[in-house]
């Protein structure tokens, strides 16, 4: 299946979860924010669930600096 993923067209296998994706890119949930399909995702919600095909994950993680 593919999904966009930061704008980009990546293809992925039918059983990818969000959490499947942070953990891919070595990412915890509570330093990023999460778009999917274009509805900011609260730290309730679940991101254990499959992606489908045509899904869009917009990914923003916090960086610190001064």
């Amino acid at each position: 299946m593919y999904i966009q993923l930061n704008g980009k067209k990546t293809e992925y296998s039918e059983t990818t979860s969000i959490s499947d994706i942070l953990s891919d890119f070595k990412l915890m949930s509570e330093s990023v924010v999460i778009e999917y399909n274009r509805i900011l995702l609260s730290e309730t919600d679940s991101i254990n669930a499959p992606l489908v095909d045509g899904d869009s994950l917009e990914i923003v993680r916090f960086v610190g600096g001064g």
